[in-house]
């Protein structure tokens, strides 16, 4: 991978966390481009009109189901590394009780 390589999609409904988590991602000489999502339908959409490195998914967006959109775009994207964030301890999401791999190549929870 060259410097400035990598392309994150940052998904959250937070304006503010998208802008800290942006602020943060953008001092880093590695990262190349880093968008946008407000929703789960807008991440869907957003994660299949441009090539990304990596997804950043908050797990309780309005729109599409955040496992839902894990599920898609693992199945046409096998390559995109997708990171899901919480700012709950514990979950019930498929991801949390189900094998890794359902969720991508690894699936870890905060705290646990």
């Amino acid at each position: 991978m060259n410097k400035q390589s990598l392309r994150i999609l940052l998904a959250n409904d937070h304006a503010i966390v998208r802008s800290g988590v942006r602020r943060l991602l953008e001092e880093q000489s590695q990262v190349a481009e880093v968008g946008e999502a407000c929703d789960g339908d807008e991440a869907f959409r957003l994660a299949r009109a441009k090539p990304w490195n990596v997804l950043v998914l908050d797990i309780g967006m309005p729109g599409r189901d955040a496992m839902n959109v894990v599920h898609l775009l693992k199945s046409e994207q096998p390559e995109l590394a997708i990171l899901i964030l919480s700012m709950y301890r514990k979950t019930n999401t498929p991801c949390a009780h189900s094998r890794p791999d359902r969720c991508g190549k690894r699936c870890a929870l905060a705290g646990e």
